[in-house]
């Protein structure tokens, strides 16, 4: 990673795209399903117990159409990201190599492993991007009683 850091976020970014278009299409199918379940559930004497089933697919529908649109709006912020600037401070699209680990401030993802590292992906938003947010190579800071010091990023 050190002597192509622009290229490994790059890489970075494709493996995120595809995770996240997988979660989309995995979504998609379900509420096609849910859907054609709830075309095909038929009137049964037991008029309760079908409108309990309906309902029940109805939920499971709109938390499928909610997974689906936070998929599309993390795939967007993805795609917002400038991956070839060298970033001095810690901010959204910068890759921070701290003493204890390798964060990539983009969204919201957590961790993910790729080409044998682990990099933590994680929106400023969150409390460690915000611990975070700022700081520049060399600076300390701690996080839930641990310390940590940038190394450097890019």
């Amino acid at each position: 990673m050190e002597k192509e850091p622009v290229e490994f976020k790059r890489k970075l970014c494709r493996h995120l795209t595809a995770v996240l278009e997988k979660r989309a299409l995995e979504a998609e199918e379900a509420m096609q399903a849910l859907k054609e379940s709830l075309e095909s559930e038929t009137k049964s004497s037991a008029g309760d117990k079908y409108e309990t089933a309906r309902e029940m697919i109805r939920i499971e529908l709109d938390k499928y159409e909610v997974q689906l649109s936070n998929t599309r709006h993390l795939l967007h912020e993805l795609s917002q990201i400038d991956l070839e600037k060298n970033y001095n401070v810690v901010e959204t699209g910068s890759l921070v190599v701290t003493d204890s680990g390798k964060y990539f401030m983009a969204i919201g993802v957590g961790k993910v492993e790729m080409a044998g590292e682990t990099i933590f992906v994680i929106s400023l938003a969150s409390p460690l991007g915000q611990a975070l947010a700022g700081k520049k190579a060399g600076e300390t800071g701690s996080f839930q009683g641990r310390n940590w010091k940038i190394d450097r990023m890019y």
